[in-house]
């Protein structure tokens, strides 16, 4: 199988053609090739240039050339005085190489070149997205770079730098975390000679917890969170559900918002203040997280203890 011309590529795969087994492996090697892109600058005889690993012979007069190395293969490309394009010849042991015609333009080869040059690939996790505020909650942040075909120069998080793998990069943060926290990481690189910077950034979302249900108690003000009798919600949003037989209890919700009180036919009550006499009254309070710490959020309430004689009620707050 081979990395060949594209133009030469592209004749498998006219009308009425019936490519073989071995062109479409042309085609695979050909888009799917890593390489490394090199420029080096002929000296002014134009035949021979060295750098720190290799001396090569070119048999042209060409004073600056661009080249494609890889896999035992060099390519040159994009000579500035002639019409030479992407080409080459296997090296020998001892590196000597030949220049080779084409018929790709510079803009041709750049085309080619995003082709089978893939940029990083980038992978991020949390091992959960929310958590009850105020409990401590073990979070596990994972990030997978794969960077085989670019230059990686530095990889953070929350501008911590990491260790740069070969091809791939790993990055585990295990945290116990009580509030909400963001990942921010950053990739600075180069891309086909070109400087790039991927940003990605992960929250996991601690809520204060939320309430909803029937009780016989008048006001919860500055409870504990684990001494509500009521059902605890945690997540964003105040769409939460009373679904029950009501046997002379309060409705109850305790969110952190304000919100809509609807029925099950989506009825909406008018909510009045603590003092008034509307059938849902609201007041503004708090509840005392399981860290100690006081959360705001808004009390709602039935004025009066209610009865469904034995048929579920659900109200919803929206």
């Amino acid at each position: 199988m081979a990395v060949i011309n594209l133009d030469y590529l592209k004749t498998f795969f006219q009308t009425y053609d019936k490519p073989t087994e071995e062109e479409f492996a042309d085609l695979i090697d050909t888009l799917s090739t890593v390489i490394d892109i090199v420029t080096y600058h002929v000296p002014g005889n134009g035949n021979i240039w060295e750098d720190v690993n290799s001396s090569l012979q070119i048999d042209h007069q060409q004073k600056q050339l661009g080249v494609v190395y890889h896999a035992g293969v060099t390519y040159l490309f994009d000579a500035p005085l002639g019409t030479y394009g992407l080409g080459g010849i296997p090296t020998a042991s001892n590196n000597y190489v030949k220049l080779v015609e084409s018929q790709f333009t510079a803009t041709q080869v750049e085309q080619l070149l995003a082709l089978i040059v893939d940029d990083i690939s980038v992978n991020t996790s949390l091992s959960v997205s929310q958590f009850e505020k105020g409990v401590v909650t073990s979070v596990v942040y994972t990030a997978i770079i794969d960077h085989e075909d670019v230059t990686v120069t530095q990889i953070s998080v929350n501008s911590n730098t990491y260790p740069i793998g070969a091809i791939q990069t790993n990055i585990i943060i295990e945290d116990k975390l009580e509030e909400t926290k963001s990942y921010v990481l950053t990739v600075n690189y180069i891309y086909n000679g070109v400087s790039k910077v991927y940003s990605e950034t992960l929250t996991v979302y601690g809520y204060a917890p939320q309430f909803s249900g029937q009780s016989a108690i008048t006001n919860y003000d500055l409870a504990p969170v684990n001494s509500i009798l009521l059902s605890k919600y945690i997540g964003e949003g105040n769409n939460l559900v009373a679904k029950t037989v009501y046997n002379d209890m309060y409705l109850w919700f305790i969110l952190s918002n304000n919100a809509d009180i609807v029925d099950q036919n989506q009825n909406l009550f008018t909510v009045g203040e603590w003092t008034s006499n509307e059938f849902i009254i609201m007041k503004t309070g708090f509840v005392k997280l399981q860290n100690g710490q006081n959360e705001p959020v808004a009390f709602y309430r039935s004025l009066k203890t209610l009865n469904s004689k034995g048929i579920t009620f659900k109200f919803e707050s929206k």
